[in-house]
């Protein structure tokens, strides 16, 4: 029998982190010139739910290398600020063609469980609040993922939220809604 494989694909890994109460996208659009864009989802009619009053930017990164599927493989990175002060990552990684679905699979669960990928994502979280500087307003620090909040180093449970100058951050509200 022949080994089902992958003929084009990638595996996309995406965290979120709630930065600031607001993100000044102008500003940030005018400090990373080269790289930075409006996303804009109107060309694509199955997005007409999503609507966004003022649109993310979307930043190109330098990417890594990791080893992966058994070579060196080049992890492309994308940055999108939000205005309501969220900040996400993703890291996209191509597979080889003729990958085999075995492979694949002990792939993403050695990616799952990687804790160097999460210290790549927060060098890159650091590094693009540095350089974003007073675009960032009210900078706090709040991870997001599964089902825990990693708010300024404290690990929380899902339904607390964190206070940004005596408010509750947006993601924080989304969060408590949606879980």
């Amino acid at each position: 029998m022949d080994t089902l494989s992958i003929k084009k694909g990638r595996i996309i890994i995406y965290r979120l982190f709630d930065v600031a109460s607001e993100i000044n996208l102008s500003l940030v659009e005018s400090q990373t010139r080269e790289g930075a864009r409006r996303l804009r989802l109107s060309k694509y009619p199955s997005t007409k739910a999503i609507e966004f009053a003022n649109p993310p930017v979307s930043l190109e990164l330098h990417g890594f290398t990791k080893p992966l599927f058994g070579q060196d493989t080049k992890v492309n990175v994308t940055a999108r600020a939000y205005d309501f002060g969220v900040i996400s990552i993703a890291f996209d990684i191509p597979i080889p063609q003729e990958t085999a679905f075995t492979e694949l699979e002990t792939v993403t669960k050695a990616l799952d469980t990687d804790d160097s990928i999460d210290k790549k994502v927060m060098e890159y979280i650091d590094n693009l609040i540095g350089t974003l500087g007073d675009a960032v307003i009210g900078p706090g620090r709040c991870v997001l993922r599964k089902d825990l909040q990693d708010c300024d180093g404290l690990v929380q449970k899902q339904g607390m939220g964190r206070q940004h100058q005596g408010k509750t951050s947006g993601c924080d509200e989304y969060l408590q809604n949606a879980l």
